[in-house]
């Protein structure tokens, strides 16, 4: 059976073996979740048994499911490989196995007798350790004493450790490297966007190694996740953004993961909760259901970070906050592979205001540094208590800013007939030639002053209910006669709904519906001319985008001036309860 391999892949192979046949014995291999660092090593033992037919080797790796992939991907792609192969792990003991793929915990326990079991049967010549950034553990320095001097591939996603110790302690050489922004790039993994939602408390982010079994859970701070507010943010944002993705979920308890589950479902959504105490057949028909969409969100606590992928996943949330860039580049891996139809994925990371910076791009690209106006935009989404993002394109890298993110979550509006428009604050759609509607988003800004007082020092009444104003999502018709108000709605769902019911209400489909034919035609002079005149001028627009463009400015013309005056009205309010600065001092002031 011929295996076809990827470019990279074959790069990867024919470096390791020149290494070794330099004389460095001990090499590492860096290659990003999902570019297939398991056929890298089978293809890699594969090779050493063509040239060294009675070589031993033993593949180390921590977790069952680590276990059993090399086994499967062996049979389905080199099964004359599978058949010399043998596990070593709790009862089974097939020390004599050509190919011996064992659990680290089997072999160092009592002081590494498998080991000694082992070798009985003939020296190791090679050895292959699975997610070796564990490699400089204790349980793993006292079975490669015990092994003796085998030639060595530790193969990672990211050589970083919690503890920052490096693995050069163990490993001498980085043989080969495939980081995640070139696998974008070439086309072995999806682009992503990444969007960070701030919850309204503080925690201490853990650092934790991902992927153990029974490792430490914050069942504290999965209790504070798990309240019926938070459970409520979570839900809504995935559905305005994700409602339509295959979602893998991380949380910070067990406890937490099926709380959540069950508030998915309470919600409509299929979703079930999985964790290390699930029976394994148990765990196997959860496992089923999501990979053939019978579930659509699937829910745990550090136990899927390794060992697990379903390529069709194109959604990753966290509700967990960790101080672990590992754990953080392990969990998004598992929404990056490719899959056909798949053409990126979604994170959406939810973290207490005090929880590691969840956009270090430079962490997720594997020392892609930030540059400082992207560190200006971090520090800045930081202090306002906002949410901030990233983007990882196959062409570029980069931050996405704050409007941008609102017009992001506004994207999901496109789902529906209206033809809206937004810059960011605005959000606009015409209905008629006489009317149109303009929806205003919450002031971010003012918003993250409001709350930065509130821990201070609290807010009287007044300015109470001016932060609850800013905060709403309201809404306008703007028609012949003037401004009419339409509501103020807590949340984006429901002000689209709104808009929904009075889009209704007119009939006028040919200017409203954004899939007419006339909207791809190019603009017209009329058009252009109006351009020129608003100071928004552009060569090559389409009808659509020039009409567009036209409605925004228009309409925030519009209700600007409402908005100032109800600001006023507000500000006056809040003059009545406090004694405050000069009345010509603007809103702000009130604010800080």
């Amino acid at each position: 059976m011929t295996v076809s391999l990827r470019p990279y892949q074959i790069e990867a192979i024919d470096s390791i073996f020149k290494d070794w046949a330099s004389g460095i014995d001990r090499l590492l291999l860096m290659a990003a979740t999902g570019t297939g660092k398991t056929v890298i090593f089978l293809s890699t033992i594969d090779r050493i048994l063509q040239e060294q037919p009675d070589a031993r080797i033993v593949v180390i790796a921590h977790r069952r499911e680590l276990i059993y992939q090399p086994i499967r991907r062996a049979e389905a792609m080199y099964p004359h490989l599978a058949l010399k192969m043998g596990v070593v792990m709790a009862s089974r003991r097939d020390c004599s196995a050509q190919i011996i793929i064992a659990t680290v915990q089997s072999l160092v326990s009592g002081n590494c007798q498998r080991v000694k079991e082992i070798v009985q049967f003939g020296d190791i010549d090679y050895l292959i350790c699975d997610e070796s950034h564990r490699l400089v553990a204790s349980t793993y320095l006292k079975v490669l004493e015990a092994m003796g001097g085998p030639k060595m591939l530790g193969c990672t996603a990211t050589p970083k450790r919690t503890d920052n110790v490096g693995l050069g302690t163990v490993l001498k050489k980085l043989s080969y490297r495939y980081s995640i922004q070139q696998a974008i790039r070439e086309g072995a993994l999806v682009p992503f966007n990444a969007l960070g939602f701030t919850l309204p408390f503080e925690a201490q982010a853990q650092d934790l190694e991902p992927g153990e079994e029974g490792e430490p859970e914050d069942q504290s701070l999965g209790q504070l996740l798990s309240a019926d507010n938070i459970l409520e943010i979570v839900f809504e944002k995935w559905s305005e953004l994700a409602a339509n993705r295959k979602t893998i979920g991380f949380t910070a308890s067990v406890a937490q993961a099926h709380a959540t589950a069950a508030y998915f479902c309470s919600r409509g959504i299929k979703a079930e909760a999985i964790d290390g105490t699930t029976p394994t057949d148990q765990r196997a028909a959860i496992l089923g259901r999501y990979e053939r969409g019978e579930i659509q969100t699937l829910w745990n606590c550090y136990l899927l970070v390794e060992g697990y992928d379903d390529p069709a996943t194109n959604c990753i949330v966290r509700v967990a906050p960790t101080g672990s860039d590992l754990t953080f580049i392990q969990e998004i891996g598992r929404g990056l592979r490719t899959h056909p139809g798949k053409d990126d994925c979604l994170i959406i990371d939810f973290a207490p205001k005090n929880a590691r910076d969840f956009m270090s791009v430079g962490d997720v690209l594997e020392g892609s540094p930030l540059d400082k106006k992207e560190k200006k935009a971090v520090e800045k989404a930081e202090k306002q208590g906002m949410l901030y993002g990233f983007r990882v394109m196959r062409e570029s890298i980069g931050d996405i800013d704050p409007a941008e993110i609102q017009m992001k979550v506004l994207d999901y509006m496109k789902a529906h007939a209206l033809a809206w428009v937004s810059d960011g604050v605005y959000t606009v759609t015409t209905l008629d030639r006489d009317n149109t509607l303009v929806l205003v988003i919450p002031d971010t800004e003012r918003l993250a002053k409001a709350e930065s007082l509130r821990r201070m020092t609290g807010l009287t009444p007044g300015q109470e209910a001016l932060a609850r104003y800013l905060g709403m999502y309201r809404l306008y018709l703007v028609t012949i006669g003037g401004v009419l108000e339409r509501g103020e709605f807590p949340d984006l769902t429901s002000a689209q709904r709104a808009a929904d019911g009075i889009g209704a209400d007119y009939e006028d489909a040919q200017l409203a519906s954004k899939k007419k034919d006339w909207r791809k035609e190019p603009a017209t002079e009329r058009q252009e001319n109006m351009l020129r005149r608003l100071g928004a001028y552009e060569a090559g627009l389409t009808k659509g985008a020039a009409a567009q463009r036209i409605t925004l400015i228009l309409g925030v013309s519009k209700v600007k001036p409402v908005e100032v005056q109800r600001e006023r009205e507000a500000a006056r309010n809040v003059q009545r309860v406090l004694i405050t600065p000069a009345p010509h001092q603007s809103l702000d002031t009130y604010l800080e």
